[in-house]
């Protein structure tokens, strides 16, 4: 059995799980911001202004991590190309 490949920053699994992550955790909490603000102050309008300064704070943060760009794929263990390149060797 081969050994699980150790951490890897640039994997496209992890870097897409926490722009995911980023993007959706910035909707719900400022939301929730935008909706208690909403409810404290007695208007309608806050919530979506919330919403969506969660997504751009949100897509902010992808790009300060260097999360988004172009990169190329890395072949990891047990990837048929990597093997393919560790048999031609």
């Amino acid at each position: 059995m081969p050994e699980k490949p150790a951490y890897d920053p640039e994997g496209t699994y992890d870097s897409g799980m926490r722009v995911f992550s980023y993007i959706i955790g910035g909707i719900v909490a400022w939301g929730l911001i935008g909706w208690f603000l909403d409810n404290l102050f007695e208007t309608q309008w806050l919530v979506l202004v919330g919403i969506l300064f969660g997504a751009a704070a949100g897509f902010y943060l992808t790009k300060v991590h260097g999360l988004t760009g172009s990169k190329p794929a890395k072949a990891s263990v047990g990837h048929p190309a990597h093997d393919r390149e560790e048999a031609e060797q």
